[in-house]
């Protein structure tokens, strides 16, 4: 990723309606592997976006903890080698 550019997320439902996003401003807990991590794309995120990266490589079930419609929200990373690959969703 370009150190310029912001990390961000976006978790859209089966119809493609947007469900949560890091841009949303309501808490979320992002959970590893049973280990919590809170939001590490927010701006004042206490946990290291390097460390969560690191943890994301090696994880094995991804939960994304917050108070909205369809949470939380839960992943197997099946293939955590295509999350370091760059895409571009415009």
């Amino acid at each position: 990723m370009e150190a310029d550019v912001k990390a961000k997320f976006l978790i859209e439902d089966a119809g493609g309606l947007d469900r949560l996003s890091s841009d949303d401003q309501i808490t979320v807990d992002i959970v590893l592997d049973g280990q919590h991590y809170g939001n590490p794309f927010a701006h004042d995120a206490a946990t290291d976006m390097d460390e969560f990266k690191q943890a994301l490589m090696q994880t094995k079930l991804i939960q994304f903890n917050a108070e909205t419609y369809g949470a939380p929200f839960k992943f197997i990373n099946q293939r955590p080698e295509l999350l370091i690959a760059a895409v571009n969703c415009s």
